[in-house]
């Protein structure tokens, strides 16, 4: 028995978009403007997020500093590892958009405000959780 029905899929299942030459190992993809084809990619080893364009196949680095990067001391040699994209819907922020990634070799979970209209980051990241090894994660309905 198959799982995979060949009548319903053609064989343009993929299309290649970009070339990331620099990449190291392209591990968490957000998709940050689903109408303008926008997500943003991390990059464990490289220590940064991407922003690409998917109608384009422009890509650049979008956040690389201090909160993406491996610490010398890490045992651990994954940097920023699992990312999601989150609009708040209640209080004060109504319809902020938030990237939110994990850095395993910082056992650091943050998050940054980010501008809906060009993806990029509006302000400064905040520690949402720490003390924790974390890869990947995910939101429940409310957004928690």
């Amino acid at each position: 028995m198959s799982l995979f029905n060949s009548t319903l899929c053609s064989d343009k299942f993929s299309t290649k978009i970009i070339d990331f030459p620099n990449a190291v190992l392209l591990n968490g993809i957000g998709v940050l403007l689903r109408h303008n084809g926008l997500p943003y990619i991390t990059d464990s080893f490289a220590e940064s997020i991407s922003d690409l364009d998917v109608n384009t196949g422009r890509s650049y680095v979008t956040i690389n500093n201090t909160y993406t990067v491996v610490p010398e001391s890490a045992s651990f040699p994954f940097g920023t590892n699992s990312i999601h994209i989150h609009r708040n819907t209640l209080g004060t922020e109504k319809n902020r958009l938030y990237a939110f990634f994990t850095n395993s070799a910082q056992f650091m979970l943050r998050r940054i405000p980010i501008n809906s209209v060009d993806s990029t980051p509006m302000s400064e990241v905040e520690v949402m959780l720490s003390g924790l090894q974390m890869d990947n994660f995910t939101f429940n309905s409310q957004g928690k």
